[in-house]
Formats: structure tokens, C-alpha cells, sequence
């Protein structure tokens, strides 16, 4: 799935791109896979040029640890949780019907 994100990087304030992520599961816990950061449809992980290529490693990094990416990625797949709260031995993730 492809999803719009924008992110500050050092001086670079407001950077655009798109990120190409999957939904796995581990141990019953959803993670975004980020497989490809996008700029102008064209991949900066396989860019010839190599400070291109950093960038949008640097941005895949950031990414991975931004809730916000798996919190959109959850809705999209549609995707909740359901149980009495965060810390309900009970709780699970299910797919609602969209």
C-alpha cells in the first residue's frame, strides 16, 4: 500500500515523499514494513546517486518508528483493536468488515 508522509530531516524541513509499506505480524502485534520511499514515483532506496539513496534510507528509518505510519496503515486495512483497554490480557487485533 502506498501512503503520503512528510518528515523533517536535519536541515530539510517538510521533506514529501510516498512510502510503499506492508502490514505483517508479529507475535500478534501489527508492524509497518516499509518496502520503498518515493519521490515523484521514482525510488530513492535504488537511486543511482548514493546521498539519494542515504535520504531515503534515513526516511525509512524515521518511519519505522513513527506510530503515525502503522495507525493509518491499521485503518486502511481496516484493522482495530478490541478489548477493554491497551492493557487487557484479553484485548486483540481484528479486521473489521469494510
Amino acid at each position: 500500500m502506498r501512503i503520503p508522509y512528510c518528515t523533517s530531516i536535519g536541515f530539510i524541513l517538510d521533506f514529501e515523499c510516498d512510502l510503499d509499506v506492508d502490514l505483517e505480524w508479529e507475535h500478534g502485534e501489527p508492524v509497518a514494513v516499509i518496502n520503498d520511499v518515493l519521490v515523484g514515483g521514482h525510488s530513492l532506496l535504488r537511486h543511482d546517486d548514493k546521498l539519494m539513496a542515504d535520504l531515503g534510507y534515513r526516511v525509512m528509518d524515521i518511519a519505522e518508528g513513527d506510530e503515525s505510519v502503522l495507525d493509518r496503515l491499521l485503518e486502511n486495512e481496516c484493522v482495530s483493536w478490541t478489548g477493554r483497554g491497551s492493557n487487557d490480557p484479553a484485548g486483540r487485533f481484528v479486521e473489521r468488515a469494510s
